[in-house]
C-alpha cells in the first residue's frame, strides 16, 4: 500500500500545481510539528522521481506473485 501511495503522490506532485493542493487542504502530516513536516517534504520533492521506478517496480512484483491488477487505469473517454 506504501509503495502504491508514494508513487501516486510522485505522479500528484508532478502533475498538479501546489496552490491546488495547499487550497484543498491537502497535507497529510498536519499533526507533526512544521520543522519536521518542512524536512520530510523537503527529502520527498528530492527523491520521489528516484523512487518512482522503484516503487513501480514493487507494484509489478505484487502483481505477478499475487496476481492482482496494479497499473494506470484506462482512460475513460466520455
Amino acid at each position: 500500500m506504501m509503495s502504491l501511495g508514494q508513487h501516486n503522490m510522485s505522479l500528484v506532485m508532478d502533475n498538479v500545481p501546489p496552490k491546488a493542493l495547499l487550497d484543498l487542504g491537502f497535507d497529510l502530516d498536519r499533526w507533526f510539528p512544521l520543522p519536521r513536516r518542512m524536512v520530510q517534504t523537503a527529502r520527498f520533492m528530492i527523491g520521489h522521481r528516484r523512487k518512482r521506478e522503484h516503487h513501480r517496480r514493487t507494484l509489478d512484483t505484487l502483481r505477478e506473485r499475487f496476481d492482482v491488477r496494479c497499473g494506470p487505469l484506462p482512460e475513460h473517454n466520455s
